[in-house]
């Protein structure tokens, strides 16, 4: 309907435009014009217009002016169109989170009165008790490296574990007859003593009239080479099922070094805490703490003997596996 009244404006518009071409071709051709009731000439008086002819077309013109005007006021401007809304995409779904495995840890924790000893015997244990253990790493790290500085770090090495004095093992023996001592009387006391495979062993368990034989055990350990942590982890753990539940006490000063991963042997037993001391070697055991939901404590750091450690660790109890 809108552009039906555009055309018949526009139309009107050029009738308008003829009929003032012809009024003034009239105009010429009559020698003058009449407007309102007044006339102009400027012919002679042998030339006379044709008036009668010319007012009706002066009316005519008047009439469709007027005509013109309503229609241009019928029609209103045209409103601009509205641009086509672009419907956003369309949200991606909430991606639906990938169930989580079942927890493997017992809903209610029990003190099953068994806690597991993991005691390293290595070469490395035979450094002054006193020496700090970043030094020690370093000299280790060294001696890994190999060429000359591996050599002279390995001579450095080898005199600190000849020298005479308190030792680390040392450290570790007294440290557990305090935890033989202290400890409650109902907690069983397993013990797994490692330095390489070869020398990974069950020294068996202990209840409270045991506990002179085990520190008689512990006291007869002498230096190895290489450390089977990994190994002594898988063997302590078995021994933790074999009772239904338990605790693991790890003490070492060193990473494992017979091709062992004790990390990934962690990893496997969540259900089971494993406590790591450390003595040396960094964080390189820290993992198995972790995976396990254990502490991993460095002595040294907190300014706290290991005895006093070992001790607080025995009493905490541990949680029972579950069915």
């Amino acid at each position: 309907m809108r552009h039906l009244r555009l055309v018949g404006f526009i139309l009107l518009w050029l009738i308008f435009v003829a009929l003032v071409g012809y009024l003034g071709h009239l105009s010429l051709k009559s020698c003058g014009v009449r407007v309102l009731g007044y006339q102009w000439s400027w012919c002679t008086g042998d030339a006379s217009p044709d008036l009668t002819r010319l007012n009706a077309l002066q009316d005519q013109l008047h009439m469709l002016m007027q005509v013109a005007g309503e229609q241009q006021k019928s029609c209103p401007p045209a409103k601009p169109e509205r641009p086509v809304a672009t419907p956003p995409p369309p949200e991606p779904a909430p991606q639906a989170e990938a169930p989580k495995p079942p927890s493997k840890h017992c809903t209610r924790p029990e003190d099953r009165s068994y806690i597991v000893l993991v005691l390293d015997h290595s070469f490395s244990m035979g450094l002054p008790a006193d020496m700090d253990s970043e030094l020690a790493t370093k000299l280790e790290n060294r001696m890994a490296a190999g060429g000359i500085v591996g050599k002279a770090a390995e001579v450095v090495y080898s005199g600190l574990i000849k020298k005479p004095g308190r030792k680390r093992l040392d450290d570790l023996k007294s440290a557990v007859e305090q935890v033989a001592h202290q400890i409650d009387k109902k907690t069983e006391i397993g013990v797994v003593a490692f330095a390489g495979s070869p020398f990974v062993k069950d020294m068996g368990d202990f209840g409270s009239k045991e506990r002179r034989n085990l520190i008689a055990k512990t006291n007869g350990l002498t230096l190895q080479s290489s450390t089977a942590a990994a190994e002594a982890m898988t063997l302590a753990l078995k021994k933790v099922r074999q009772k239904g539940g338990g605790r693991i006490i790890l003490v070492s000063d060193g990473k494992d070094t017979s091709e062992g991963d004790p990390c990934a042997v962690a990893r496997a037993h969540p259900d089971v805490e494993i406590d790591v001391v450390s003595l040396g070697g960094g964080d390189a055991l820290s993992c198995v703490a972790h995976a396990t939901g254990g502490k991993w404590i460095e002595p040294e750091q907190l300014g706290k003997s290991l005895q006093s450690i070992m001790v607080g660790l025995g009493n905490k109890g541990a949680r029972a596996l579950c069915q």
